[in-house]
């Protein structure tokens, strides 16, 4: 698989995700993307309000982010989790978790944002209409982790139910349906 820390694959996932970003067109904010009802902006946007949501958890603020532009407020809110995750104390701190118990930010960041930055940005790259391919590491670490995670992730609402593709889907294709999305 790989020997990236938590840190280091959500620092690799936020800039493959910004770059990402810096193709929607001026006019691409509104436009649709794979997730039901969710324009671009929403989808940034939702991706943006998950990151105050974890550093919330354990006992500290995410810092104003700019409202105006998606972009700069997403490498904003991700660039304060990064700051968090390379930190060591910060990157520990513990929580508690309803479903998987005694946890730490660090774990939960990775079990979780790192896992919504691969997925939304799929989303993301499909609904602009640039290289939507997710690496066979980035396949292989999101399958383990549904695999860990078993039906929690659908009855959850995670993920959909999921779609069927044909004998000739590509491993993106194959997961993304897996997950729920339309390839």
């Amino acid at each position: 698989m790989t020997d990236e820390t938590p840190a280091e694959r959500y620092a690799r996932l936020r800039e493959r995700f910004l770059t990402t970003l810096s193709a929607v067109p001026e006019d691409g904010w509104d436009g649709t993307t794979p997730c039901e009802d969710w324009t671009v902006r929403d989808l940034v946007q939702h991706v943006v309000d998950t990151q105050g949501q974890f550093v919330s958890m354990v006992g500290r603020e995410m810092p104003a982010a700019p409202a105006d532009d998606p972009a700069s407020a997403f490498d904003h809110a991700t660039g304060v989790v990064l700051g968090h995750l390379r930190d060591p104390e910060a990157a520990t701190a513990p929580y508690e978790s309803p479903i998987f118990g005694p946890t730490t930010f660090e774990a939960m960041v990775d079990g979780f944002l790192s896992f919504d930055l691969v997925v939304h940005g799929w989303d993301l790259a499909h609904a602009v209409g640039v290289d939507d391919t997710i690496s066979d590491t980035d396949i292989a670490w999101i399958r383990t982790r549904t695999d860990q995670l078993g039906d929690l992730m659908r009855t959850s609402g995670q993920i959909g139910a999921e779609v069927e593709v044909g004998p000739d889907a590509t491993p993106t294709e194959q997961l993304v349906a897996f997950l729920g999305r339309r390839p």
